[in-house]
């Protein structure tokens, strides 16, 4: 009997660790829409006299995202983002001069860390950092853009309008090298800035 007790009390110590884990955990899933801000053009390069320049246009963007809160300050999320932004191509070949915009879009995605830096006593407001890595693909058949690898970061706020909803607010920076095929065109470093806002709605055993 005394084994048989000793056994259950250990079962128990292993799994409190686990079990407890398992109460913290909380889900978050987001919907959102917002602004595509580019801040530099894709190309802008002269060659022989010939110039070359490329860049997309502000836009529209629309996604989704899913966190998993493993603490009430850190959390790790999956994020996909969609944005609308024509490319304004303005080249100079041969002396002639060509200013024309074309249908085009990003297709992003990433994984971050997310880590709230000021929770209470501002609570039911949150601010947090993020950082991760990503991909961008650039939806344009003048660019010929194979998908690129980015380093992301971001700052945001979350407003808690009940406990399982809050109102999230988002700036992330996707950082890549653009490196489409464009003739005499060298790599360039890309700052492409999402601005969004949406809704969080929370759910799990954590609280």
């Amino acid at each position: 009997m005394a084994l048989h007790r000793a056994m259950v009390c250990a079962l128990i110590l292993l799994l409190a660790p686990s079990t407890l884990a398992a109460q913290q955990i909380t889900y978050g899933a987001t919907i959102f829409g917002g602004l595509f801000l580019p801040t530099a053009d894709l190309v802008d390069q002269t060659t022989a006299g010939d110039v070359y320049q490329y860049g997309h246009k502000t836009g529209w963007t629309a996604g989704g995202r899913f966190a998993l809160y493993i603490t009430p300050r850190f959390a790790v999320d999956g994020e996909l983002v969609y944005a609308q932004s024509d490319l304004d191509v303005n080249n100079v070949l041969a002396g002639t001069p060509s200013d024309t915009t074309v249908d085009a879009g990003l297709i992003v995605g990433s994984v971050n860390a997310v880590y709230t830096v000021l929770d209470p006593p501002l609570d039911p407001l949150a601010v947090f950092v993020s950082g991760g890595l990503g991909l961008v693909y650039r939806d344009s058949d003048d660019l010929d853009s194979p998908t690129d690898i980015a380093g992301v970061l971001g700052i945001g706020f979350r407003y808690g309008v009940s406990p399982t909803v809050d109102i999230r607010v988002d700036l992330r920076d996707y950082l890549s090298m653009f490196e489409g095929n464009i003739p005499e065109a060298d790599s360039k470093l890309q700052n492409d800035l999402f601005v969004t806002a949406g809704v969080e709605f929370r759910f799990g055993r954590g609280g």
